[in-house]
């Protein structure tokens, strides 16, 4: 068995080298700069874990957190919040988000995390 597949999906964090750099030290990852295709990636690359990053006006992301939780029930998702809005937060883990980083993030927290989350389904 491979390694696990992450993708990557957000306008700043997709370019985020360092956080890509130390998760492929446990993951394939791919990067995803349009969350419009998200649904399509995740089902043609058996991705386990999604980091999100949810701009200022999140509410098409909870959309597409909800819709990809239908799809993917065993989808692990991680937000990245760039704004503090913590209902938005609030409704992402209603929505099924296993955890959530806020900017500036530290990428070795992260990347710890998103290993565990990982470890854990494997």
């Amino acid at each position: 068995m491979g390694l696990p597949t992450i993708v990557i999906s957000g306008a700043t964090i997709v370019n985020d080298n360092a956080l890509v750099r130390e998760l492929q030290k446990s993951a394939r990852v791919l990067r995803n700069e349009d969350s419009g295709n998200l649904n399509a990636l995740i089902a043609q690359n058996s991705v386990q874990l999604l980091i999100l990053e949810l701009p200022e006006e999140g509410r098409r992301e909870m959309e597409l957190i909800s819709q990809l939780k239908q799809r993917h029930p065993r989808l692990q998702i991680v937000v990245i919040n760039g704004n503090g809005n913590s209902e938005a937060l609030a409704e992402a883990f209603g929505g099924g988000v296993k955890d959530a980083f806020r900017k500036p993030y530290k990428v070795e927290l992260v990347e710890e995390r998103v290993r565990e989350m990982i470890c854990q389904k494997q």
